[in-house]
């Protein structure tokens, strides 16, 4: 069996959105509601229930429960991160992973 090796440069992507998910979880400084985790559900639920979503679409279906697109951009990192969600590059959405 082989092992592939991962390039440095996309193993550093990766690792950053990791660390980007875990520095807005609850803390002294933000409270549940605050966080990011707090979000990934509301993008979820909306992913849930139609399998496949382009990020503009996902996005207008959720604006009003984001702060700014910052905060969205944060929670779409941290479920990709998680592998909870994918992006096709060919055909540009993001779906459910199950």
């Amino acid at each position: 069996m082989v092992h592939q090796v991962k390039p440095a440069k996309q193993s550093y992507r990766i690792l950053f959105r990791v660390v980007r998910c875990f520095m807005k979880f609850p803390n002294k400084l933000y409270t549940y509601n605050e966080s990011i985790i707090s979000k990934l559900p509301i993008i979820m639920n909306e992913i849930e229930n139609d399998k496949d979503f382009s990020l503009s679409d996902l996005y207008s279906s959720v604006i009003s429960k984001f702060r700014n697109i910052t905060e969205f951009l944060d929670a779409l990192d941290c479920l990709y991160a998680l592998g909870k969600i994918e992006y096709s590059f060919d055909s540009r959405r993001v779906n459910n992973v199950i």
